[in-house]
């Protein structure tokens, strides 16, 4: 006897819908997306969010399927002192950066919605950040397929949060990623790593859809 599988729930945005809450909102501020009634612990245990962590810092997350798509993404909730601060999503295969960002671009009403990117790249050059407006972090790896390997994938987006009287978590996201990665110009990752073609195919489409923001 075959044993029944639950289908994830579905959450009712696309990818550059999502990015776009994001980047307007900071973080995604509609409790009815995640099929909740509000930001709280106790409704997210009612609906099955798993936690990780202990009441000063914790999360609470769970799958879901993006609307029109087989595509699946997980949804961090994160509280402090039960205390609801952001959220964050992981994308599994969020589909290549390079289609991200021009449906991103197609997105924004105003081309100002977007006034800065930086470019952060791990030693392996495997891995990478676009920070964008200085608070939101749009993660992107290589694919381990190898006929994949020479683009980028979406892989997460998360923000910086504060905590109300507490430095504990000011920046706290972004700080992180410049920890693990180093910052490029545009101009000098596309001198510098000349022969990697997910670079310059990455370098390309943001000098092209953004140039008025790149750093």
């Amino acid at each position: 006897m075959k044993r029944f599988i639950a289908s994830p729930p579905s959450l009712q945005a696309s990818i550059s819908e999502i990015i776009y809450m994001f980047l307007t909102e900071n973080y995604l501020t509609k409790p009815s997306l995640l099929q909740i009634k509000e930001f709280t612990i106790e409704d997210l245990a009612r609906n099955s969010f798993e936690m990780t962590g202990n009441d000063f810092f914790c999360l609470y997350e769970k799958t879901f399927r993006l609307q029109n798509s087989r595509r699946h993404v997980n949804v961090k909730n994160y509280f402090h002192n039960r205390k609801f601060i952001s959220n964050g999503i992981d994308f599994f295969d969020g589909g290549r950066i390079f289609n991200v960002l021009e449906k991103l671009k197609d997105k924004c009403e105003n081309q100002y919605d977007i006034n800065s990117i930086e470019l952060l790249m791990d030693e392996s050059l495997n891995y990478g950040s676009l920070i964008i407006n200085k608070f939101l972090d749009i993660r992107f790896s290589k694919s381990d397929r190898p006929k994949r390997k020479k683009k980028f994938l979406l892989i997460g987006i998360s923000t910086d949060y504060e905590v109300p009287n507490d430095e504990f978590a000011k920046n706290g996201n972004t700080h992180g990623a410049r920890l693990l990665k180093e910052c490029f110009s545009f101009f000098h990752a596309s001198k510098k790593f000349k022969n990697d073609l997910a670079i310059q195919e990455l370098v390309a489409c943001v000098v092209k859809n953004f140039p008025h923001a790149v750093a």
